[in-house]
């Protein structure tokens, strides 16, 4: 599951993933659960994140960024 939701924002090559994320190549592996929670409030923080070649080239990150 994770590495569909990773797909839909860093693109299909892993290679060009954030190395923050490499544990979601081998998650299952590593025993890691893949959490879902509902916050009652949220705070923003800046938590950017070099976006990958595919992320670029397919405009996913400026759906994000302000205009």
């Amino acid at each position: 599951m994770a590495k569909t939701i990773f797909r839909r924002y860093f693109g299909p090559d892993e290679a060009d993933w954030d190395p923050r994320f490499d544990y979601a190549a081998n998650g299952e592996e590593a025993g890691l659960t893949m959490v879902r929670f509902t916050p009652d409030t949220v705070i923003v923080r800046d938590q950017s994140y070099k976006p990958t070649r595919w992320a670029r080239d397919t405009q996913v990150t400026s759906e994000r960024q302000p205009p």
